[in-house]
């Protein structure tokens, strides 16, 4: 794995763009389920059964989140995603392992903070992620892994910069999520990220088959980097940008790192030893025909 060295575990720790890194990474997860899972609440007034409206408040709640992250920490918001990326070898260890704890702790200060403000008859589960009835645990287990695959595959295609994306980043991102959960609602509600799953589960002290939502979205997101890298882009990606450890600090380094290009020494000026005048250009001389 080559890294920078500017990504060297001895450095890293006291990197002021590394707690900003993790900071959005916190903010970012911390937005997304509170937004996502608040919009899935049982309210009386509102169908949350209806899994388009679940489907599309989770889309755009990812979409949201990573329009303020991606420049500052690439807007991962998903421990998969991580993974994903770590395994492509665009992400240091240690900077891996600190973007999924901030990712955890934004889920659940999220979903904390969800059950305070929501009256006790609308907290329902609090969006938890349980298999439904009839579902087995391997049944469950492995759409969470393909739900998870695609979002992966998505991701680390809009990392790269030989496709176009740009300002439909967040857009495709979040269209991945969406069609993630109208697969999945029905098989386990839908997770794709254990993050997001971890929350509720801390906060109603529900763990009952958690392991299924911790497991099926990193496979999923191992299995979408091992494709990326064995079958659709073999090669080393040419950039970084979004989903990177943190697109300032690559940018910034890009810029720093560029080759300046050289002034030319000003041409030496031949005068008239007489006038003074400048005088044009003399011509090289050619060849004499002897000596050639």
């Amino acid at each position: 794995m080559k890294l920078r060295a500017r990504e060297c575990v001895c450095g890293e720790g006291a990197s002021e763009g590394l707690w900003r890194a993790l900071s959005a990474e916190f903010l970012g997860t911390a937005v997304f389920v509170f937004a996502s899972v608040g919009s899935a609440l049982p309210w009386d007034t509102v169908p949350s059964s209806d899994p388009l409206r679940v489907a599309v408040g989770f889309g755009l709640g990812v979409s949201v989140a990573s329009a303020f992250t991606r420049g500052v920490s690439g807007g991962h918001l998903n421990p998969a995603l991580t993974l994903a990326l770590l395994a492509r070898s665009r992400l240091h260890p240690l900077r891996a392992l600190l973007y999924g704890l901030a990712q955890a702790l934004g889920a659940i200060a999220a979903s904390a903070l969800l059950y305070a403000v929501t009256p006790p008859s609308a907290r329902g589960e609090l969006g938890l992620n349980t298999l439904s009835p009839g579902v087995s645990r391997a049944q469950g287990l492995g759409v969470e892994v393909v739900a998870t695959f695609q979002l992966a595959l998505v991701a680390l295609a809009v990392s790269d910069e030989r496709n176009i994306f740009r300002g439909s980043a967040h857009l495709t991102i979040g269209l991945s999520v969406t069609l993630g959960h109208l697969l999945t609602i029905g098989f386990t509600g839908c997770s794709m990220n254990p993050a997001r799953s971890l929350g509720p589960a801390v906060v109603t002290s529900n763990f009952s088959d958690h392991w299924i939502f911790w497991v099926g979205p990193l496979l999923g997101g191992l299995a979408g980097a091992g494709v990326d890298s064995f079958i659709l882009t073999p090669t080393p990606a040419g950039g970084e940008e979004g989903l990177k450890a943190d697109g300032r600090e690559e940018r910034a380094s890009r810029l720093q790192t560029a080759p300046r290009k050289q002034a030319r020494p000003p041409a030496s000026v031949t005068r008239s030893p007489i006038s003074g005048q400048e005088l044009p250009p003399m011509k090289p001389a050619l060849p004499s025909p002897c000596t050639v």
